[in-house]
């Protein structure tokens, strides 16, 4: 059986566990094998992310997912991508 590599630990390849849930429910993650890679559920896309296109809240992938027109976002949301957005 195959693993989701969402929840695979880039550091030692052991899986990401579920650990604690803050703010109104948003589960965080950490490694049940180095115990070092604790990560935050993104509100959007729901699996365990460490880059951050907000303040925390929507991950550097569905920011990116976003602005090439995969996904939409609300307003709120565009706007907390957009204070961080940085154009090459």
């Amino acid at each position: 059986m195959a693993r989701d590599g969402n929840f695979v630990c880039r550091r030692c390849d052991g899986n990401l566990v579920e650990v604690k849930r803050i703010d109104g429910g948003r589960v965080v993650y950490n490694c049940d094998r180095c115990h070092d890679n604790e990560c935050q559920e993104c509100t959007v896309c729901h699996f365990p992310r460490a880059i951050w296109a907000d303040d925390g809240d929507i991950c550097g992938l569905c920011a990116m997912r976003c602005m090439h027109g995969e996904i939409r976002l609300t307003e709120k949301q565009a706007a907390g991508i957009k204070k961080w957005m940085v154009i090459i």
